[in-house]
């Protein structure tokens, strides 16, 4: 084992803290030059850099990532899609959350149901399971580069409460 006893962070958030944990790098030499990975936002590790995982890899250790991961994929989102996943930021009642109508449920079977690239098992680590972000759309599980089931139907506003970091968005039944 080891024992640390005097860390620090470059960054008071999570998606540049997790960047330099994982590559030994300072976060803010990526694209990301304030804030963090937007919802449904790109890979912010670079597919050719190397992170610990990898490392480890590369000398015959087996990795996994659990939890949140927060460091974006290639959603497979085509652009006449995005619509469908944008979802309410303002306070709403229930009884006002969008109707998920047929062409939204077939928008997110269609993205929900292929493979989600550029995450853990791209990035270094043999296995994943966990969420993007916990409080952020799609509101499911993520094993390796798959959702765990289809999201199909809007989170409630009730379920997001009164939390600004959180909103509305595919969910799978609760």
């Amino acid at each position: 084992g080891m024992r640390f006893t005097d860390g620090h962070s470059s960054s008071g958030v999570c998606s540049p803290s997790r960047y330099a944990v994982l590559t030994g790098r300072y976060h803010w030499r990526t694209r990301l030059q304030s804030g963090i990975v937007g919802v449904f936002g790109e890979p912010l590790i670079a597919p050719e850099r190397l992170t610990i995982a990898g490392l480890a890899r590369q000398h015959g250790y087996r990795t996994a990532c659990i939890g949140k991961w927060h460091l974006g994929w290639d959603w497979p989102i085509g652009p006449a899609q995005r619509k469908f996943l944008q979802a309410a930021r303002k306070k709403v009642k229930d009884d006002e959350a969008p109707v998920d109508t047929a062409e939204r449920l077939a928008a997110w079977q269609d993205i929900f149901s292929k493979p989600i690239a550029g995450g853990p098992t791209t990035r270094g680590f043999d296995e994943y399971f966990g969420t993007d972000v916990p409080n952020w759309p799609p509101y499911c599980y993520i094993e390796n580069d798959r959702t765990v089931g289809i999201p199909s139907e809007l989170l409630p506003a009730r379920l997001v409460g009164d939390n600004l970091a959180s909103f509305s968005g595919p969910a799978m039944p609760y």
